[in-house]
C-alpha cells in the first residue's frame, strides 16, 4: 500500500484528540493540577491530489470527554528513526500544539481495478506525546481505527495507480482512550 494512503489513515485518530483538547478552553485550575480522564474523538479528513500532491482539504475533529471541543489535523513529517508503521501529527490549537504519535497495526487495503475505487481499514494506537503551551506536559494513550475510501490515479496505461497521490480521499477516525493534560 502507498505511504501516503497509510500515513493519513495512522495519523487521524491522534490528531484528532489533539484538536479537541487544544480546542477546549482549560481553565487555571486545569493548568495548576493535571486533568485525568476518559476521552473519545471523532473525525474526518479529506485530500485531493488532482494537483499531483496531496493537498489535504479538510479536518474537522470533535473530541469528547474531559474535555469537550472542536479543532484541525495537521500533518508532520515523521522522526529519522521512526519505524514504518507509525505516523505523527500535530493539533494546533489557539492554546498551543499537541503530538501524536499513531502506531498502524494490520492494514486491510481492497482496491477495484475497473473504478480505481479503494478502502482501506487500519487499527490504530495513537499517543499524546506532550506539545507546546498549555499542552506541555500533556499524556494520553487511545484505542483507534481509521476507516479510508478514494479513487486513485490512473497510470498512462489505463491502470490504477498506488504511486501517485489519489484524486480523492476521505478518511474517518475515531479513538477511545484517556487523556492527561
Amino acid at each position: 500500500m502507498p505511504r501516503h494512503l497509510a500515513r493519513s489513515l495512522l495519523t487521524m485518530p491522534t490528531t484528532v484528540l489533539l484538536v479537541a483538547v487544544a480546542t477546549a478552553a482549560p481553565t487555571a485550575a486545569r493548568a495548576a493540577s493535571p486533568t485525568t480522564g476518559h476521552e473519545s474523538f471523532r473525525g474526518v479528513l479529506v485530500a485531493t491530489g488532482v494537483s499531483g500532491q496531496r493537498q489535504v482539504v479538510a479536518s474537522p475533529v470533535r473530541l469528547s470527554g474531559v474535555l469537550t471541543g472542536v479543532g484541525r489535523i495537521v500533518e508532520v513529517p515523521n522522526l529519522p528513526d521512526d519505524p514504518g508503521d507509525v505516523a505523527r501529527d500535530d493539533v494546533v490549537l489557539r492554546a498551543g500544539t499537541l503530538h501524536l504519535r499513531t502506531v498502524n497495526a494490520d492494514v486491510s487495503f481492497a482496491l477495484d481495478p475497473v473504478t480505481c475505487r479503494f478502502k482501506i481499514d487500519v487499527p490504530q494506537t495513537t499517543t499524546v506525546d506532550g506539545g507546546t503551551g498549555i499542552f506541555a506536559g500533556a499524556s494520553g494513550t487511545f484505542a483507534a481505527s481509521v476507516h479510508a475510501s478514494g479513487v486513485t490515479a490512473r497510470n498512462p496505461d489505463g491502470s490504477c495507480s498506488l504511486q501517485q497521490a489519489p484524486l480523492q480521499e476521505r478518511d474517518v477516525v475515531a479513538g477511545d482512550g484517556s487523556l492527561t493534560f
